[in-house]
């Protein structure tokens, strides 16, 4: 009763129980503020997620890391599109990953790979995927290893490249210098020589290796669209069809305006065509 009564106690007190509430209210902000930051770091990673993935699906890029050690595969689901899968359907595997290469492409990544390993540079390497509805696309493969204290590759991250559009270019340029090849070889050769049947023979054989086909011909028609082969370029163990007269269907039938007006064909399956079934040759 005396402690309570004495007024230095009670200033303690006082003191004491204003210092708790300051404590308590103090804590309360902290965690209110803890919370808030929390949820604000959330909405940033969210956001700056969201950010990425709009900017990998614009450049069509995607995103792996490879766990050397356990040899887990993890892909963004820009790097699953870019290899014609469903996203979040990739098991982790590298199996997997190499059932969409291109067969031909396999032994070049690889090696690319095990280079970038051994000499502890850049990984690059363009190959090709084949997706499950059988299309090809290029792909441009780009990565960097991480090793530990002793040297040993731990791990491998990196990114791949939509490059499709960038090859068409390159063929499409690589196939008009050909063009342009064939062209001059074709006009040097001719100059050697005057002879019709000669300048004919050159251009049926350039033509056929340009085409990497198995035949090239002159054709001379005939006035019922059927005709007689002139020149041909035909390859070895292959049965030669000159001079035969050959009667098309095809051509009197439907196809002989489109090919006044310049119409190029290409058939896989000759045989399976209604009309080349019934081509003769006597």
């Amino acid at each position: 009763h005396n402690w309570i009564t004495n007024p230095e106690n009670i200033l303690q007190l006082t003191l004491f129980l204003t210092v708790g509430m300051v404590i308590n209210l103090v804590t309360g902000n902290l965690k209110n503020s803890k919370k808030k930051v929390e949820r604000l770091s959330q909405q940033l990673a969210q956001e700056n997620a969201e950010q990425l993935r709009m900017a990998l699906s614009a450049a069509q890029m995607g995103l792996w890391d490879w766990n050397l050690v356990t040899g887990e595969i993890k892909w963004s689901p820009e790097h699953e599109h870019l290899l014609g899968l469903t996203p979040d359907t990739f098991d982790g595997k590298y199996e997997t990953f190499d059932q969409c290469l291109h067969p031909d492409d396999r032994p070049g990544l690889n090696q690319a790979v095990q280079q970038a390993l051994q000499t502890r540079s850049t990984y690059q390497h363009e190959y090709r995927v084949i997706w499950p509805d059988s299309s090809i696309h290029w792909i441009e493969g780009r990565g960097q290893a991480f090793y530990d204290t002793i040297g040993q590759a731990v791990r491998m991250s990196g990114t791949i490249l939509n490059i499709n559009e960038r090859k068409q270019a390159q063929i499409l340029q690589q196939q008009q210098f050909e063009q342009q090849r064939l062209i001059l070889d074709m006009t040097q050769r001719i100059r050697r020589s005057l002879n019709l049947q000669d300048i004919l023979q050159t251009t049926v054989d350039e033509v056929r290796e340009f085409l990497r086909v198995d035949r090239v011909i002159i054709f001379q028609f005939s006035v019922n669209w059927g005709g007689t082969v002139e020149v041909e370029s035909v390859v070895d163990q292959t049965m030669a069809i000159l001079p035969f007269d050959i009667y098309d269907p095809c051509i009197g039938e439907k196809y002989v305006e489109p090919f006044k007006q310049g119409l190029l064909t290409a058939k896989s399956e000759i045989g399976r065509e209604s009309c080349m079934a019934r081509v003769s040759i006597s």
